[in-house]
Order: structure tokens, then sequence, then C-alpha cells
């Protein structure tokens, strides 16, 4: 970790510039870019103020977010399985 802030120190590279780079990487590269595109150590701070790699796209609206998540799918599943079990009753 101590490389990493001697290289990008946290405190002068702000969230927005990185939010920057991101887009403009997208602009360069024409599409979502990769862990690829980017060194080591800007991979290291990117996932350092974003988390997962897929939320740094989301923040910098690249991606849009899932909006449904497993447990609400699961649970519109569930409903579907029971009006259909009481539709079949019927007959």
């Amino acid at each position: 970790m101590a490389f990493i802030e001697e290289a990008y120190p946290i405190g002068k590279i702000t969230k927005e510039e990185y939010i920057c780079r991101l887009k403009a990487k997208a602009v360069e590269v024409d599409r979502i870019p990769k862990k690829s595109d980017f060194v080591e150590s800007e991979i290291a701070i990117i996932k350092l103020y974003f988390g997962p790699w897929p939320r740094a796209f989301e923040t910098a609206r690249l991606k849009t977010p899932k909006v449904e998540n497993r447990k609400a799918k699961n649970k519109k599943k569930r409903e579907m399985t029971r009006q259909r079990a009481k539709i079949y009753k019927l007959k």
C-alpha cells in the first residue's frame, strides 16, 4: 500500500479526477475500459476509491447499475409460481 501512496498520493488525486480519467479512457478505447487498459497502481487506487471494479463505472455513469437485486427477483418468481398453482388448482 505504501508503494501505491508514493506513486499516486491519494490526497492529491480526487475521485472526480479518476471519474474523468475513466470517461476519457472510455472515449479513447471506444468501450468500457478493462483493467488491462490501466496501470496496476491506477487500478489499485480506483478500487480503493470506488470499491469493486463495476462500481467505478456505475459512479462514472459509464454503466447502469443493476436495478433489481437477487432477493427481489426471487420473491417475484415465488409469487408467479403461487399464482400459477392457484390457477391449476381451480381447473
